[in-house]
């Protein structure tokens, strides 16, 4: 074996333990995720969400999910404005 191809070849084995040993991405679980529409209907922090039929005719089963978050409106700031 050459040098060269030794060279690859370490560069390559390096390159793929640290895929290996990356840490993956952390996805927090909701805590709706799961729940059945009674119990999901009872903690304020979850949405049920009625079964339906995409328009490419997917269907989609009834499910609990969690409320969206509530963003500040434009309306929420005081803007004062004098008319004279």
């Amino acid at each position: 074996m050459t040098k060269r191809a030794s060279t690859r070849t370490s560069r390559t084995v390096l390159i793929l333990l640290a895929a290996v040993m990356a840490p993956a991405p952390v996805l927090a679980e909701s805590a709706c995720k799961g729940l059945e529409k009674a119990a999901c209907e009872t903690k304020s922090s979850c949405n049920w969400v009625n079964g339906y039929t995409r328009q490419n005719g997917t269907k989609v089963s009834g499910h609990c999910r969690s409320s969206p978050k509530k963003k500040p409106t434009a309306s929420s700031s005081t803007s004062t404005s004098s008319s004279q």
